[in-house]
């Protein structure tokens, strides 16, 4: 992800990421924001990191319930598990399952 916004945030390119930690995937996030700022500071991530949530069940943030309703949606298995994708305007235009990387060429299409 640190390579992507680095490619495509620099000069108003236009990319942003959010990430929404979550501990509902085996227990992967259990810290508390200030450990979990640590943790992302040391990965050098500048891209916004949402405070941590749920993305399923009675707790799920509304963006998650927001994106359940959109087509084409994944309910993410695994942290790290489902990427989406959006163009200026806000419309879904890709649900990635697998590594970030793999949705560079799509990035690259939406800004051009």
């Amino acid at each position: 992800m640190n390579e992507l916004y680095a490619s495509f945030n620099q000069e108003g390119a236009g990319l942003e990421i959010v990430v929404f930690p979550c501990n509902q995937f085996g227990g992967q996030e259990p810290g508390s924001p200030a450990d979990i700022k640590s943790k992302l500071d040391k990965l050098g991530v500048s891209f916004p990191v949402a405070a941590k949530t749920d993305v399923k069940g009675a707790n799920q943030h509304p963006v998650y319930g927001y994106l359940q309703n959109l087509p084409g949606y994944v309910q993410p298995g695994w942290n790290f598990g489902v990427y989406f994708l959006f163009d200026g305007e806000g419309e879904l235009v890709k649900v990635h399952k697998g590594a970030p990387g793999a949705l560079e060429e799509d990035i690259e299409e939406l800004l051009a």
